[in-house]
C-alpha cells in the first residue's frame, strides 16, 4: 500500500464529507424530509451479482448519475496466511503484482503514472484479503480489467529483479507506518499484544528481518497458490451498465481456467508478547491507548457493540481534545477500520509534556469508570446509528446528496470497499437493521461491562530521554 497516496486520498474524502455536511445542514427542509423517510435511493440502483463457471465472483452496481467507475479486485488471501518466518510475504506479493509485467504490457508497470492517469489507484493487504482498485472511465478500467485477467491466469512476471526493487520500497513503507508514525506504531503494537497467538496477532505489514529473507521463489509459490479465479471477487461500481459490462467481463475472465490451491490456512505461531510500553524517538509527550477486543461480526452482540463503541468514541472526542500536532498522526478513537477489519477498538490520548505513562493511563481509566453512570436515552444514539448505517451503505438517503456523491469520483472507493469487504468479512445482511434497533439500555449495559478498564489493554509510546545541552565553556 502506498501510504502517501492514502493520506492524500483520505484528506480529499474528509474534505468532501465536510462540504457535503455543511450543504446538508444549510438545507433544513431537505434534512427533515430525509430523516422522515427510510433510505430508498440506493434500492433504485441496478445490481448484478453472479459467479462465473470458473468460480470468480462478480458484483456490479450501477450508481445513478455517477461520472466514473470503480473496479476492485479482491483476492481472498491476506497477511494471516504468511508462513512462519516470512511475515510480509502477502504484502510483498501485493507490491510485486501491482508493478509486474504481463504479456499485454511487457514493461514494468509505472505505479505513479497509473495513479495519475486514473482518478485514484492503489492496493492494500488486510488480514484476510488483498485488494487492488482503480477509479476512472470505462475505457481505463477495461485496460485494468484485462490486466487483472492476466494476473489471475498466473501470467505476472515476478522475477528477482522486481523483488529487489519492491523490497526496498516496502521496507521504507514498513519503517514509516510501523515505527515513525505514532498511530501506526501503536496500532501494530496493539495487534501483537492483544491478538497474540492468533493469525492476526502479528505486524502484518511486514517485519524487516523476515522481509529480507523472502526469495523470488517464495513469492512465485504464494502467487500461484492464491491468485486464481476461484479465490477472487471482482467488484465494479459507479457508471455501470450490466448490459455492456457483463459480456465484457465474461470475455475477459470467463476463459480463465479454474485452479485448485491450498485452503487459506491462517497461520499462528507462539510469539513473545512485546512490552506494552515502547520508546518512540520523535515524540514530545506520552501517547497512550486503551484497546478493547470486539466480538465476532456474526455474533448476536456485534450490532449493539458497534453502537456502544461509537458512542464511547463520540464521548472521548468531546472529552479528550487533541493536543498539538503530534496527535494528528494518531488514529481517531473508534472502530479501526470498521469496514475492513472490525476486531479492535482504540481510545487514544496524548499526554501533556509533563505527564508520565501512569498519569495518562489514570486519566483514561477515571473517565471510563464514570461513563457507566451517565444517562443514556435512545435519542443519544442517533449519531452512532447513522454512522453504522453510512459505513454499511455509503449511498446517501436523498437524491440531492446522491448527486454530490456521484460527481465526486473518489467516493466510489468507499462504496466498492464496503461492498467487497462486508461480503468477505461475513457481515450479516441485516446488520444495519439490527444496529438501528439497539436501545440506550443495551448500550449502557455494554459500556458497564465491555468498556471497563479491566476489560481493555493499555499501551503507550514514550519519548526518548532528552539529552541535556551542556553549557558552552567560556573561552579564556
Amino acid at each position: 500500500m502506498r501510504s502517501r497516496f492514502r493520506t492524500a486520498f483520505a484528506l480529499r474524502v474528509l474534505g468532501f464529507s465536510a462540504v457535503s455536511a455543511l450543504l446538508f445542514c444549510w438545507c433544513p427542509s431537505a434534512q427533515s424530509k430525509s430523516d422522515k423517510k427510510p433510505r430508498t435511493w440506493g434500492a433504485n440502483a441496478e445490481v448484478s451479482d453472479y459467479r462465473l463457471a470458473n468460480g470468480l465472483e462478480i458484483y456490479l452496481e450501477q450508481i445513478p448519475n455517477a461520472k466514473a467507475m470503480g473496479l476492485f479486485l479482491f483476492v481472498k488471501t491476506g497477511y494471516t496466511t504468511d508462513p512462519a518466518g516470512r511475515t510480509g510475504l502477502a504484502h510483498l506479493t501485493e507490491h510485486m503484482v501491482m508493478t509486474a509485467s504481463t504479456p499485454l504490457r511487457p514493461e514494468v508497470w509505472d505505479y505513479q503514472r497509473w495513479n495519475k492517469e486514473r482518478k485514484g489507484a492503489n492496493a492494500m493487504t488486510r488480514p484476510t484479503f488483498t485488494v487492488y482498485y482503480s477509479i476512472g472511465t470505462r475505457e481505463q478500467l477495461s485496460v485494468d480489467a484485462r490486466r487483472w485477467g492476466e494476473v489471475l491466469a498466473g501470467k505476472a512476471d515476478l522475477n528477482q529483479t522486481l523483488l529487489e526493487q519492491e523490497r526496498v520500497a516496502m521496507l521504507k513503507e514498513v519503517v514509516h507506518m510501523a515505527a515513525r508514525v505514532p498511530g501506526g506504531a501503536l496500532m501494530w503494537l496493539a495487534r501483537r499484544v492483544v491478538l497474540t497467538g492468533t493469525p492476526a496477532g502479528r505486524q502484518g505489514i511486514g517485519v524487516p528481518d523476515e522481509i529480507a529473507k523472502i526469495r523470488a521463489v517464495d513469492v512465485q509459490r504464494f502467487y500461484k497458490a492464491h491468485y486464481r479465479p476461484n479465490n477472487a471477487l471482482l467488484v465494479c461500481v459507479g457508471r455501470v451498465d450490466p448490459r455492456v459490462d457483463r459480456p465484457f467481463y465474461q470475455e475477459v475472465f470467463g476463459g480463465l481456467a479454474r485452479r485448485e490451491g491450498p485452503a487459506a490456512v491462517r497461520t499462528a505461531r507462539p510469539v513473545a508478547v512485546p512490552p506494552s510500553t515502547r520508546v518512540h524517538p520523535s515524540l514530545g509527550a506520552v501517547h497512550g491507548t486503551f484497546v478493547f477486543p470486539a466480538p465476532a461480526v456474526a455474533s448476536a452482540e456485534f450490532p449493539a457493540f458497534c453502537i456502544a463503541a461509537l458512542w464511547v468514541c463520540y464521548q472521548a472526542r468531546r472529552k479528550f481534545a487533541f493536543r498539538g500536532q503530534e496527535a494528528a498522526a494518531m488514529f481517531h478513537p473508534g472502530l479501526y477500520p470498521f469496514a475492513e477489519d472490525p476486531s479492535l477498538v482504540f481510545l487514544n490520548r496524548r499526554g501533556r509534556a509533563t505527564d508520565d505513562v501512569a498519569a495518562v493511563r489514570q486519566e483514561i481509566e477515571t473517565w471510563l469508570e464514570g461513563l457507566s453512570e451517565r444517562r443514556l436515552p435512545d435519542r443519544a444514539l442517533r449519531g452512532p446509528k447513522l454512522e453504522v448505517e453510512n459505513l454499511l451503505d455509503p449511498l446517501p438517503r436523498s437524491a440531492f446528496r446522491a448527486r454530490l456523491v456521484a460527481s465526486h469520483a473518489n467516493m466510489l472507493y468507499r462504496v466498492g470497499m464496503v461492498r467487497g469487504a462486508s461480503r468477505l468479512l461475513g457481515f450479516p445482511k441485516d446488520l444495519a437493521a439490527r444496529a438501528a434497533r439497539v436501545t440506550g439500555e443495551e448500550v449502557k449495559a455494554l459500556v458497564s461491562t465491555s468498556f471497563r478498564p479491566k476489560e481493555g489493554t493499555f499501551l503507550a509510546l514514550v519519548p526518548s530521554a532528552r539529552k541535556e545541552k551542556k553549557p558552552k565553556s567560556k573561552k579564556q
